[in-house]
């Protein structure tokens, strides 16, 4: 069986009883290692095994865990098990475990320095062999960073530690203090146990100082600058103290004394002397003493002379190439007509230079004497870099927060210094776009892809101008690039609830959060698929209190023409959240007559109180001809009598309402041929009312009882 080192390796074994009767089993290991002869590795072999107690033709397994050591590659362990059972030894078999290869390295910086200098060091670092068999560590450089220059390796034991070289090569100008990451790769020869590793490296302190002086100084009677300059070219800050030794006494300093230079900077003399006024304009020599803290003095000799034009400021011009710098001069009483210069433009008492690379001299000359100056332009870094903005990035522009990379670029550095490019994004409204990281250091001779990337911007909604630009470590313009994209907002809709197209058109709006829309133009546009029709309506989504319905009146379409409506309001505000709604079909249906209208059931009520009135018109006379009958037919009563008439009619009024009603009236009957007294009673002055009064004086004795309902009655007279 194959085993890996470091492990713990299970594996089980398998016992079957064929006995004839119920018994356990011990399995006694011993073990024989067969490896090289450096492999120190030592083997510790698991103890017994037992089953329990196992049934006639029953199996049971075993579990063995054996730990493995770091044993190398193509190590041996032969495992014996001897068989008992019931004090027997039964037999033995053997189990081979054989160690399979490893690859793994580590880099130990622990004792490692990591500090070089400008241009270039070298480091030393440990490698330590993790692997259980002998290899040779192969060094590879990984990913980006300043140039490195890596080792053969050679070969390595399992658990060896190798110190190796790594030459890394810093940029001249490297600052004390910046760090770079060193990546390297180490595997063996085929690949295998490939590792990677990062080595932060330091530029180290290195300061250094350099004093250039011209032999003579120019003074006027004003005073005057001298031509002489400081230059830190070291990698860290320089803090000085100027000052003048066998100065006459009378003689004035005007300026700064104490300075500080940043690497790489040069610079003037930041003062000038002032001569007395009874100074006879002899020469006269000085000392100019420069005082670095950690580097000592330095000292140079130069003669004061005179002349009729000094500087009023210093004549040491430094800067990028290609830049303007400038100084001012002391006339005294020379005419300012009177001086030429070389390579300056004159622009309200100043002399301007456009700085060229490396160190130059001009002269400033007036009638009788001549004076120099000098500028010292610095180089720029050559980076370039061709920008883009990634496809459909802005397609849902504000609508969402935007989020990821919108911009991708490739740079290639300077060939000979490294330099720092820095992006800036921006908008025509004056917003800052904030960018994930906008600054990148670019090696000398690198070409790499940066990605510019933004994190949940979410603009206000509008048509923008988005530029990308990217400047050099010296604010120089290295690319640009922009775009013009619009700005959506979301959480808001404008659609088509209905459309109605029988006579005139009536298209009824639907709209949520519309107070976004204020200020902005919605359009209806309704159009025929099958003529030239086309129409347009402005509607106010936002200013009206309830959803606004657009009628369009009198179309002048044919029957049947299909229509389309379809409102959309005007950009940023020409996508809402759900399209779908702003579309509506309908089949235009040309005005008819109609199964119920107004009309019709104005002139259905007028026919119902008509056929109500005959109704009670023709009862009323039926009831008439029954009382005339009644009447005709009826003997006059001899003698006064009273009774008492109990009825139950139903009522019909005017308003055909039904009403049980029930009376208990009392009249006399006297017996008089000619007058019949009828004691009062209240009256029902209702038409039914009267004919009910008129029964009870023809019939007193007669007790009525009207049984037939109204319904009974109204379906007799439609009948």
């Amino acid at each position: 069986m194959q085993v890996l080192p470091n492990e713990e390796f299970q594996y089980g074994i398998q016992v079957t009883n064929i006995g004839n009767f119920v018994d356990t089993v011990q399995l006694v290991p011993h073990m024989s290692v067969s490896t090289t002869m450096n492999d120190s590795s030592i083997w510790n072999l698991h103890s017994t095994v037992g089953s329990m107690e196992v049934e006639v033709n029953a199996s049971e397994v075993l579990l063995i865990s054996q730990m493995i050591p770091f044993a190398w590659e193509d190590s041996i362990a032969t495992i014996t098990y001897k068989i008992f059972s019931a004090g027997y030894e039964l037999g033995e078999f053997e189990v081979t475990l054989e160690v399979q290869k490893t690859a793994r390295w580590h880099v130990n910086l622990a004792n490692s320095d990591l500090e070089i200098l400008p241009g270039g060091d070298t480091i030393q670092v440990e490698v330590v062999q993790l692997g259980n068999a002998p290899s040779v560590p192969y060094f590879t450089k990984s990913g980006q960073g300043w140039n490195t220059t890596l080792p053969d390796g050679v070969l390595m034991e399992p658990g060896q530690t190798e110190l190796i070289d790594i030459y890394v090569e810093s940029p001249n100008n490297a600052i004390a203090g910046e760090v770079n990451i060193v990546k390297i790769r180490v595997s063996d020869g085929v690949g295998q146990g490939l590792e990677e590793f990062e080595i932060p490296v330091r530029v180290s302190a290195s300061p250094n100082f350099n004093l250039n002086a011209s032999q003579t100084w120019f003074v006027s009677e004003e005073g005057g600058y001298p031509l002489a300059w400081m230059e830190n070219t070291g990698n860290t800050m320089s803090h000085v103290t100027i000052a003048l030794e066998n100065l006459p006494v009378g003689w004035n300093i005007s300026g700064e004394q104490t300075t500080s230079l940043s690497p790489h900077e040069v610079r003037g003399i930041p003062f000038e002397i002032i001569p007395p006024t009874e100074w006879d304009k002899q020469s006269l020599t000085i000392d100019l003493r420069i005082t670095h803290p950690e580097l000592g003095t330095y000292l140079e000799s130069i003669t004061v002379e005179y002349s009729n034009i000094s500087f009023a400021t210093s004549p040491v011009l430094s800067g990028s190439a290609g830049s303007i710098q400038a100084f001012t001069l002391h006339t005294g009483s020379s005419a300012t007509d009177e001086i030429t210069t070389v390579g300056t433009t004159m622009n309200q008492e100043e002399y301007r230079v456009v700085l060229e690379d490396g160190v130059n001299f001009g002269t400033v000359s007036s009638a009788t004497d001549t004076i120099q100056f000098v500028s010292i332009g610095s180089p720029l870094p050559e980076v370039s870099a061709s920008c883009q903005f990634i496809t459909n990035v802005f397609q849902d522009l504000g609508r969402t927060p935007l989020t990821g990379t919108v911009v991708s670029c490739s740079v290639t550095g300077d060939t000979d210094d490294q330099t720092r490019l820095t992006f800036i994004a921006s908008t025509n409204t004056g917003q800052s776009i904030p960018l994930d990281a906008g600054s990148f250091t670019i090696q000398r001779n690198e070409s790499r892809v940066v990605n510019l990337s933004v994190a949940q911007w979410d603009p206000i909604p509008g048509q923008l101008i988005i530029r990308i630009v990217g400047y050099d470590g010296n604010g120089v313009e290295v690319v640009s690039i922009e775009t013009t994209q619009v700005s959506r907002q979301s959480n808001w809709n404008v659609g088509i609830a209905s459309f109605s197209a029988t006579g005139d058109l009536d298209i009824a709006i639907t709209r949520t959060n519309y107070d976004v829309l204020s200020n902005v133009n919605c359009v209806l546009t309704v159009t025929s698929s099958t003529s030239s029709y086309r129409v347009e309506r402005i509607v106010d989504v936002e200013g009206s209190q309830f959803a606004p319905i657009v009628k369009i009146k009198n179309p002048g379409i044919s029957d049947k023409e299909s229509l389309s409506a379809t409102i959309g309001c005007d950009s940023p505000f020409d996508i809402d959240d759900n399209s779908e709604d702003d579309t509506a079909t309908a089949i235009y249906v040309e005005e008819g007559e109609s199964l119920v209208t107004t009309n019709n059931l104005l002139w259905g009520t007028v026919v119902t109180i008509l056929v109500v009135g005959i109704y009670a018109l023709v009862m009323q006379r039926k009831d008439a001809q029954t009382l005339q009958e009644l009447i005709r037919t009826k003997p006059k009563t001899s003698k006064p009598q009273k009774e008492k008439v109990e009825r139950v009619i139903d009522d019909i009024e005017d308003d055909i309402s039904i009403e049980h009603i029930q009376e208990e009236v009392e009249f006399e009957v006297e017996n008089s041929p000619l007058i019949e007294e009828i004691p009062e009673v209240e009256s029902d002055l209702s038409p039914s009312g009267r004919l009910d009064t008129i029964r009870q004086e023809l019939n007193p004795d007669e007790e009525i009882v009207e049984t037939t309902s109204i319904e009974d009655r109204m379906s007799k007279f439609f009948d």
